[in-house]
């Protein structure tokens, strides 16, 4: 079976979906799945995300292949962007997929409540690279770290939290480190650890090193990287409208719903680190679990079916 991939894979730091799709890449071909650059050649098209940004082939493309199994995972909308033609792709994308692959239940239900539905369709959740992102046993900090990184410098990504959680955690002695991109003309950042977007692969190792993941991402489809912070071991700290990151987050995270909520409950694990450890321990159970290998056979079988 011959399959080709809407998207490149870059060998660069870039956001989840690229991290995806090499996963992907790398099991199936464990199964002697051949993968092809054009739609033309193949058998399969797996087309994820809901614009024509630094794709191979797109919806002219998609109506003229004929005779060939179609399947489309769905991992963003225009609710965080604030944009209004993404939506209009999902809709249109749809006519022509066999398989729809929604990366959480509230994206699923957010199309759903706009009239938007495919009656063959199925949630994956999100589940990064569990061989990288795994945590270590380590000596506990003595200062609190709380981390987050985003490679978008979109606002609704949370920014203006992280300029007031930044100089929130410096006035107390607790240390907050920002991965990542960010609009430098909007936010301040001056009083974070600021790191750049970094390879995947060296991620872990600054992320294992925090104890709060904290995340205020508005309206997030699939959010790989609260995923990459509790697999880590951190304790998730997530906005109360951030939709999926209330959802992967719903046994084990910390919602807030404003700086001042965010601000406290910081205070408090500060405060009391058994606290703190009772909830690493915690987050530790939940996630021992998950295994990118299981999420991917999942994939697997939608694409053989």
């Amino acid at each position: 079976m011959k399959i080709v991939l809407n998207k490149p894979i870059l060998d660069t730091a870039y956001g989840g979906s690229n991290h995806f799709l090499n996963m992907l890449r790398n099991y199936l071909i464990h199964d002697k799945l051949q993968f092809v650059k054009s739609y033309k050649e193949a058998d399969v098209l797996f087309i994820t995300g809901t614009r024509d940004y630094n794709t191979t082939f797109w919806i002219n493309e998609i109506k003229e292949a004929k005779n060939k199994k179609i399947i489309f995972r769905v991992n963003d909308c225009d609710k965080p962007r604030g944009t209004d033609y993404m939506d209009k792709n999902v809709q249109e994308i749809f006519k022509y997929a066999n398989q729809v692959i929604f990366v959480s239940e509230w994206c699923k239900e957010y199309f759903k409540n706009k009239g938007i539905t495919h009656a063959n369709s199925t949630v994956i959740p999100n589940v990064p690279n569990t061989d990288l992102f795994k945590g270590i046993d380590r000596k506990e900090n003595d200062t609190l770290k709380v981390v987050t990184h985003h490679f978008s410098n979109n606002l609704q990504k949370g920014g203006k939290y992280y300029e007031y959680l930044a100089s929130f955690c410096k006035s107390r002695g607790i240390i907050f480190r920002y991965i990542g991109n960010y609009d430098k003309k909007k936010i301040d950042l001056k009083h974070a650890e600021v790191f750049p977007a970094i390879p995947y692969h060296r991620l872990p190792r600054i992320l294992e090193d925090c104890d709060l993941y904290v995340t205020a991402a508005y309206a997030e489809s699939g959010a790989n990287h609260i995923m990459e912070g509790v697999c880590c071991g951190l304790v998730p700290l997530v906005h109360n409208e951030g939709g999926s990151t209330v959802e992967y987050t719903k046994d084990m995270g910390f919602v807030f719903g404003n700086e001042q909520g965010l601000a406290q409950i910081i205070q408090e694990f500060d405060n009391n680190r058994i606290l703190l450890l009772n909830a690493k321990h915690h987050v530790r159970m939940i996630t021992k679990g998950l295994n990118h290998n299981d999420m991917l056979k999942k994939y697997k079988e939608v694409i053989l079916k």
